[in-house]
């Protein structure tokens, strides 16, 4: 048969959305180890909050990540670079594989 793969914007309705939402947690612990802070944005004292959407496909990798509102260009692809690098839990809806649709800020800040 034909594998069905849909589109799913609200997370909550995946059947296994509990295992998305610990996993949002080894996420954000996943960032802060993951990250490079630009040396040119850190020399220049740059900080704020990437605002990133990506799509999880049928197997938890991340791909198509957009910036929504970005920092600085340097910023911005880290962002991109350590959010790509996350494996998520295979995303199911009404048991079959699916392709979500996810928004995530990624800050930086300077210490």
């Amino acid at each position: 048969g034909k594998l069905l793969i849909e589109y799913v914007k609200n997370l909550k309705i995946l059947d296994n959305y509990s295992e998305f939402d610990s996993s949002s947690r080894d996420f954000i612990k996943f960032l802060e180890k993951k990250i490079h802070y630009p040396k040119q944005a850190k020399k220049s004292g740059k900080q704020g909050r990437v605002f990133l959407n990506f799509l999880i496909d049928e197997n938890g990798n991340v791909y198509n990540t957009k910036i929504l509102r970005g920092v600085s260009d340097d910023i911005d692809k880290e962002a991109i670079r350590v959010v790509e690098l996350f494996k998520w839990p295979k995303p199911i809806y009404k048991g079959e594989e699916a392709i979500v649709s996810f928004n995530a800020p990624v800050k930086f800040t300077l210490h």
